[in-house]
């Protein structure tokens, strides 16, 4: 320590911005909605309970279910891309929060679904996704399951009588 450097209460050294920056641990340089002005450096796909990410931008509520994980992963990549090619989602100047900004978008159609693959834990799920504007493209958020919630075929339970 420098003798003319200024000092806090605990003895610690009072950092500028660059030296913050690289003593910063990373898991606080983590954010799930970027603020106007951050630059977005990469994505990092991550699986958590689901009230541990009421904060992210980006989420997709997968439950145990009978659709393989990489098909799931692949309809929530798909939904997400399709949400950026749609008139008036995309922020140019990167300053609103709720609208997908040029970098998120970039960052989005270059993650391949094998990356994300390894951090579901659960072989098959059920992909549960908000729809939107209205019924955005490819499937409606929701994943296609044979007989749904109509009374279709399998299942358990007795016999209506």
């Amino acid at each position: 320590m420098d003798e003319g450097q200024p000092v806090l209460d605990e003895g610690q050294p009072v950092l500028d911005e660059d030296e913050a920056a690289e003593t910063m641990p990373l898991l606080d340089a983590l954010v799930g909605t970027p603020l106007p002005g951050d630059e977005i450096l990469e994505v990092i796909p991550m699986c958590a309970p689901w009230t541990a990410l009421t904060r992210y931008k980006y989420k997709a509520k997968m439950q145990p279910g009978a659709q393989k994980k990489g098909k799931a992963i692949k309809e929530v990549l798909e939904k997400w891309r399709s949400d950026a090619g749609r008139k008036g989602v995309l922020d140019e100047s990167a300053r609103d929060t709720e609208r997908m900004w040029p970098r998120e978008v970039e960052l989005i159609k270059g993650l391949k679904p094998e990356e994300a693959m390894n951090c579901v834990p659960v072989g098959k799920v059920r992909v549960m996704m908000s729809g939107g504007g209205g019924g955005g493209g490819g499937g409606g958020g929701k994943s296609s399951k044979s007989g749904g919630d109509r009374g279709g075929k399998g299942g358990r339970g007795g016999k209506k009588r």
